[in-house]
């Protein structure tokens, strides 16, 4: 007993000398929304943006569709069909838009289309001519709901599995300038790198050992000029991206194992000076409350500011959310608001009780555009913290989910209130884990309404909808439980 009772003392000053470390302030909160184009039906996940034409590309579960929006605006601009291609083995359409990527003008458009036998293929497109460039950049098994590909910023170059069966270790660097390719060994289920700008550097993940353990995403950086040497390999894992100058390279994530399961490796957002081979800034992680810690992220093209998903003790749980840094700080500035959708992550549906949601960000990290089932639509939100877009209605009602972080109990404020009848809460990983209907609001209840978090959901974030009669969403909250 007197063990058990030095440890919990012992557990609590670590605590108390963790919180310590971080000033306790009211960040500013961001988020304000800019505008929302409601959807017909589900999306899939897939989003891209090209920011020097500033055009968004979502794509659809059903009927092989891709919308293009106006970023500034949200309106619709055109839509890509894809009606001719179909699995050549089982006569399947090949109609669920399983990923996009395109060039930095959106002149290109790398498009991952899924057949309902899990099979599919790899487009590379033209538009707005819509000009097929190639119909088979990759064809075989797309069975996997976290499978991905990617696009260089000029469209020279892409990235996709290599393997076209039921195993999948390698990806294919192909070069559609020149007309070749090259094999990597990587685990295409990982986020596939990211190219510099200027299309010098290619980065990825590999398998490898980092800090004496077996990892499948430690960083590897290969020059696009000399692609007969080897990659230099970096002891750090995660998921790497490359500055537009590319200059520095920037990383952040989990490490993952064979399985694709994060593994418990101390966890880091760094930043590395490629030509001097030195860290220039480092975040580090602490004793965490869930695997969102550091596991959702993006970064600003130059590395002056990123976002993150934190979990950690090392942080007031006052902090137990999206926040923003800047590149140099060791404290956040700003923070999204609980009832924001950007969230720097993609997450993909294969069933009903299954959220979808993506984000992707301009090159400053000033303005995210997300697309998902549970707000219905594709919104773009103000991601800075110097502006506001927000009227002191929508501050007031993004502000109040209280208490939050929450043992069970907790209200939250809804501008339709009175519709509200029924409550669901996600997992960080989409997950439906809890549920319940609520009675008719009376005039007393102030905008808002209670609901009670069940006991055995274990401590972590949670994405709570609040839905109408018809279960159409009326509100989403970010709730993190203690």
């Amino acid at each position: 007993m007197i063990k058990a009772r030095s440890i919990c003392f012992m557990f609590a000053l670590l605590l108390h000398t963790c919180f310590d470390q971080a000033i306790a302030q009211t960040l500013p909160k961001v988020g304000g929304r800019l505008w929302t184009l409601p959807l017909n039906h589900n999306p899939s996940g897939a989003l891209a943006y090209a920011p020097l034409s500033d055009l968004v590309f979502v794509g659809f579960q059903t009927g092989g569709e891709i919308l293009v929006v106006k970023g500034a605006s949200g309106q619709l601009l055109d839509i890509i069909r894809n009606e001719t291609w179909y699995d050549p083995q089982t006569g399947s359409p090949l109609a669920y838009v399983r990923d996009l990527s395109c060039s930095l003008d959106g002149t290109r458009l790398l498009i991952g289309y899924r057949s309902v036998s899990q099979r599919g293929r790899v487009v590379l497109i033209d538009y707005p001519s819509k000009q097929v460039l190639s119909d088979s950049v990759f064809v075989g098994l797309y069975q996997w709901e976290h499978m991905h590909i990617k696009l260089s910023p000029s469209g020279r170059y892409s990235v996709t599995p290599a393997d076209t069966g039921f195993v999948q270790k390698r990806i294919k660097l192909h070069d559609h300038q020149r007309g070749n390719s090259l094999i990597l060994e990587s685990n295409p289920l990982l986020p596939q790198g990211d190219f510099d700008s200027h299309e010098r550097y290619f980065t990825y993940p590999v398998k490898g050992n980092v800090m004496g353990t077996q990892v499948t995403n430690q960083v590897a950086l290969l020059q696009l000029d000399s692609l007969d040497k080897s990659p230099k390999i970096y002891n750090e894992c995660g998921t790497s991206t490359l500055s537009e100058d590319g200059r520095l390279l920037m990383i952040a994530g989990h490490a993952f194992n064979e399985a694709t399961k994060p593994i418990q490796v101390p966890r880091f957002a760094t930043v590395i000076d490629i030509a001097t081979d030195s860290i220039v800034w480092q975040l580090k992680s602490g004793p965490v409350v869930d695997d969102v810690e550091l596991a959702h992220f993006a970064w600003s093209s130059d590395a002056s500011r990123l976002f993150l998903w934190r979990s950690s003790y090392k942080i007031t749980t006052e902090w137990f959310a999206r926040i923003f840094y800047n590149f140099g700080d060791s404290l956040p500035n700003a923070m999204m608001c609980d009832t924001c959708a950007f969230d720097g992550s993609i997450y993909h549906t294969i069933t009903p009780n299954t959220m979808v949601t993506s984000s992707v960000a301009n090159s400053d990290l000033t303005i995210g555009f997300s697309v998902g089932n549970w707000f219905y639509g594709l919104v773009a939100e103000n991601l800075s913290p110097t502006t506001s877009v927000m009227t002191e209605q929508d501050q007031r009602i993004m502000e109040s989910t209280y208490p939050n972080p929450t043992s069970g109990n907790v209200y939250l404020q809804c501008r339709h209130f009175n519709e509200v009848r029924n409550w669901a809460a996600f997992s960080i990983l989409g997950d439906r884990v809890a549920q319940g209907s609520l009675p008719i609001a009376s005039s007393e209840s102030f905008n808002e309404r209670m609901i009670t978090l069940p006991a055995h959901l274990l401590s972590g974030m949670y994405v709570v909808v609040l839905t109408n009669v018809g279960d159409s969403p009326l509100c989403t909250h970010v709730v993190v439980k203690y």
